[in-house]
C-alpha cells in the first residue's frame, strides 16, 4: 500500500510530533527519497509510476490474502478538530482487489484501540453471579435477557455503572464468545475458547461487545481501485458514540479514547497476482 505523505513533523533531537494546525500537512519523505522509511508493509518503491513527486509505493502478492500497509510514527491528534485522509490508489494487478483506507487509533499510552473496545451491543449490561478465576472459559450472568449468540462478539468486564460509558475503550475484553446458554432460572451462562485471563469478583458489571473494521476507513472502505490513478479521501468529525451503527458512523466519527494515529491501508486480495500502487497519503486539519 502506498501512501507518501505522512502527517508528522519530525524534530532532529526529540520524539516529540507537534499537533497539526489548521491546513498544514507534512511529507515524511518516505517514497520521495526511494526508501520504505516509516512504513511497513509496502513490498517497495518505484519512480516508474507514480502519482506525483519522484516515487510512488507498490505492493504485490504471490497468493490471496490481506495486507496492511502502516506508518510506524504515530500522529498525535485532537477530537475537536476534523481530520481528512487522502490516499492516491492505482490497481495494476491481474485480479481487481479491494481496499480499505484511514488511520488506525491509539490511545494516550500509544496502544492500538481494537474496535471490539469501543463497538458495543446496546442494551447488553448484565452482572457477574459468581467469581470467575483466570483460568475459567465460562462465567454465569444475570439481568442478560439481550445476550444471544451472535457473530464476533466478546465479554467486557468492569463497565461504567452509570451507563455514560466511561469505560470506552474497554481494554478487559474476553476471548470471543463460543456460546451464550439460556439457563431455566432466568441466568445466562457464556461459553468461551479459551480461559478468561484474570479474577473477577461477583457483582462485576460487563457488557457484550462486537469486533469491526480494525481502523476508522473514513477514506476508503470496502472499494475496489481503479486501474488508473484515483483519489480515494474521507473525513473525520465528531465522537462514535457507542451503540451507533458501527459499519457507518465507526467509519467517519473519531473513535473515544483516541490521541494518536497511524496511517492505515488494508488491501485485500482475493487472489494470486494482485498488485497496487499508492502515492499521496496524507493527513489535513481541515
Amino acid at each position: 500500500m502506498y501512501m507518501k505523505r505522512l502527517i508528522m513533523a519530525v524534530m532532529a533531537t526529540s520524539m516529540f510530533f507537534p499537533i497539526l494546525a489548521k491546513g498544514e500537512t507534512n511529507d515524511n519523505s518516505g517514497a520521495e527519497t526511494g526508501t520504505l522509511d516509516n512504513w511497513k508493509g509496502f513490498s517497495g518503491v518505484t519512480p516508474e509510476d507514480k502519482h506525483s513527486g519522484k516515487n510512488a509505493f507498490f505492493i504485490t502478492i504471490k497468493e490471496a490474502g490481506t495486507v496492511p500497509a502502516v506508518s510506524t510514527d504515530l500522529i498525535p491528534v485532537n477530537l475537536e478538530k476534523p481530520l481528512k485522509v487522502s490516499v492516491w490508489v492505482k490497481n495494476t494487478g491481474k485480479t481487481a482487489c479491494k481496499i480499505y483506507a484511514g488511520v488506525s487509533a491509539y490511545d494516550k499510552d500509544k496502544k492500538i484501540i481494537p474496535p471490539v473496545a469501543v463497538n458495543i451491543v446496546p442494551e447488553t449490561e448484565a452482572e457477574l453471579i459468581a467469581a470467575c478465576s483466570p483460568e475459567d472459559k465460562e462465567i454465569k450472568l444475570k439481568n442478560a435477557p439481550a445476550w444471544e449468540k451472535t457473530w464476533g462478539t466478546h465479554v467486557a468486564f468492569d463497565i461504567d455503572k452509570t451507563g455514560k460509558y466511561g469505560d470506552i475503550p474497554n481494554a478487559n475484553i474476553s476471548p470471543r464468545i463460543t456460546d451464550v446458554i439460556k439457563n431455566n432460572d432466568g441466568s445466562v451462562t457464556v461459553i468461551l475458547p479459551a480461559p478468561v485471563g484474570r479474577k473477577w469478583e461477583a457483582g462485576t458489571m460487563v457488557r457484550m461487545h462486537q469486533g469491526g473494521a480494525s481502523g476508522i476507513f473514513c477514506a476508503a472502505f470496502n472499494v475496489i481501485p481503479d486501474n488508473e490513478w484515483k483519489e480515494y479521501a474521507g473525513t473525520i468529525s465528531g465522537l462514535y458514540k457507542p451503540g451507533e451503527y458501527f459499519a457507518k458512523d465507526g467509519m467517519s466519527k473519531w473513535w473515544a479514547g483516541t490521541s494518536y494515529v497511524a496511517l492505515t491501508l488494508m488491501c485485500d486480495f482475493p487472489a494470486e497476482g494482485g498488485k497496487i500502487m499508492v502515492d499521496d497519503f496524507t493527513l489535513t486539519i481541515e
